[in-house]
């Protein structure tokens, strides 16, 4: 029978299981999710320099993970690799077509949530509970297992 040792249990973020209970993922895929939502989410903004020191500080990584997903993210196009200068997040730009099916959604979605909210509300249960229509001391459960 094999029994594992507690010295094979890290602590601290290499050792959290993503949400959903899936397998663990890799210092790089971690590393490389959380520089793309810094950069889409605009916390490192465009022309920005920073270099493999900078990042394996702020993500607690060695400099090896923090290359790799700055590979993967140059051939996204949203870093820019420069030998001996750093690494450049590039200006993020929408095509026009894109653009306008995003304006589109969002016009039908402001049109939707202005349409709920002209709606009429359904009463609230204490004007019902006070209505002279139902039986004093009865619930409607309770009528339906008398009748």
């Amino acid at each position: 029978m094999i029994v594992a040792s507690p010295r094979g249990k890290t602590k601290g973020p290499a050792s959290r299981v993503p949400p959903g209970g899936g397998p663990k993922l890799s210092l790089t895929e971690r590393v490389y999710a959380a520089l793309k939502k810094d950069i889409i989410t605009g916390e490192l903004m465009p022309g920005q320099a920073f270099t493999e020191n900078d990042l394996a500080h702020c993500y607690t990584a060695s400099r090896t993970p923090v290359r790799e997903a700055a590979v993967r993210l140059q051939a996204e196009e949203l870093v820019r690799i420069v030998a001996n200068r750093g690494y450049f997040v590039t200006q993020l730009t929408i095509p026009p077509q894109a653009l306008s099916e995003l304006e589109r959604t969002a016009c039908f979605r402001a049109d939707d949530n202005s349409r709920l909210l002209s709606r009429p509300t359904l009463p609230s249960i204490s004007v019902w509970r006070d209505s002279p229509t139902r039986p004093a001391g009865k619930s409607g459960i309770a009528n339906a297992r008398t009748n």
